[in-house]
């Protein structure tokens, strides 16, 4: 600010050497009265400074440019850019963001719509394991004698597999609770007691630590496992290996004593809904579709095979029935060498 002062100064003194007709002095009017000297006076002051404005104004011009000239002035009547104008304000930043911003849109995709998940109706979704072995059973007492014998061939073959697979899921328990019992040693914990302990009572003249200890361990069965069986068609060349898996930890849950639930997820069961079924609001449907929400496929359902609520038996029963689809559609994958594979009798094909 000095040195634009300085620069003005200095130009103004080469102005009035430029043009002595700028310096105007007063003379006094000796017959004039004071009122009109004062007013002789601030006529000249105004007209100096009117014209030394204009020089200081094309001075600006001439530093700064014509732009600037005309901000100047605009800025001055408040038409122009700024608080006072009439003009918007614009944010060459913001600007610059909108156009990197619409550079980055790709003009061939679609546009986005937003959709709600259906609700689910549970007791529709779920097949209880209860229904699961009655369903089996019915369909067994309808087979023909050299289908019964075969049947009670393939439960043998199951059964023969459980017991083999006893020593591998006993290792597995086994090394859960190693791991278990290191891990509770970990997180175990001493605190007093407040009780006195008669054997340290001796030590009270020079040790502090005279009371009762206990140790917390704490609980470690705050857990679960919760099994998805993908019983679609494309796993049909892998159901018998995946399902022994299965089998061998559902045998290792029991063992251990943790809750478990298995669900195997399939839509091609006997309904009367299909995927392409859109009524609405029906109350036998396991999905509440409507305007909002994604067209669920109203023949999905989810299977209950296995939980750590049902009984041996039931266990053992699930077990056969499962292990033996496994084997049918793992056979009817291999037609070709149909002779070389365990025969079973065929089942429906709601589960």
């Amino acid at each position: 600010m000095q040195k634009l002062a300085e620069d003005i100064l200095g130009y103004c003194k080469e102005e009035l050497k430029k043009n002595p007709e700028l310096k105007k002095t007063y003379t006094p009017d000796l017959k004039g009265e004071e009122e009109g000297q004062e007013e002789s006076e601030d006529s000249s002051n105004q007209n100096l400074d009117k014209n030394t404005e204009e020089k200081l104004q094309e001075f600006l011009s001439k530093e700064t440019g014509e732009d600037k000239k005309e901000e100047t002035k605009d800025s001055q009547v408040g038409t122009g850019k700024g608080a006072g104008g009439d003009e918007r304000l614009v944010s060459i930043t913001n600007q610059a963001f909108d156009d990197a911003v619409e550079k980055m849109q790709d003009d061939n995709t679609r546009t986005q719509a937003y959709c709600e998940m259906p609700k689910v109706r549970l007791e529709k979704l779920i097949i209880p394991y209860k229904k699961y072995i009655r369903d089996f059973a019915v369909y067994d007492s309808k087979l023909q004698s050299y289908e019964q014998n075969n049947l009670s061939l393939v439960k043998q073959e199951t059964k023969k597999f459980l017991d083999e697979s006893s020593n591998i899921v006993n290792y597995l328990v086994k090394e859960f609770e190693m791991k278990k019992n290191a891990k509770m040693y970990a997180r175990a914990s001493q605190d007093k007691t407040g009780v006195i302990d008669p054997n340290k009572l001796h030590t009270y003249k020079f040790a502090e630590d005279i009371f009762k200890k206990i140790t917390t361990v704490p609980n470690q069965k705050n857990h679960g496992m919760i099994f998805l069986l993908d019983w679609s068609g494309s796993m049909q060349n892998h159901l018998t290996p995946t399902v022994e898996q299965l089998l061998n930890l559902v045998m290792f849950c029991r063992k251990i004593n943790i809750p478990f639930s298995v669900y195997k997820f399939m839509n091609n069961g006997s309904s009367k809904y299909d995927r392409y079924n859109t009524v609405m609001n029906d109350p036998d449907s396991p999905f509440i579709n409507t305007n909002k929400t994604l067209r669920a496929d109203q023949s999905t359902r989810l299977c209950q095979m296995f939980t750590h609520k049902q009984s041996k038996s039931d266990f053992l029963r699930c077990a056969q029935n499962l292990h033996r689809s496994a084997k049918y559609f793992n056979d009817r994958y291999n037609w070709r060498r149909r002779d070389e594979q365990v025969s079973v009798p065929s089942i429906s094909n709601d589960y």
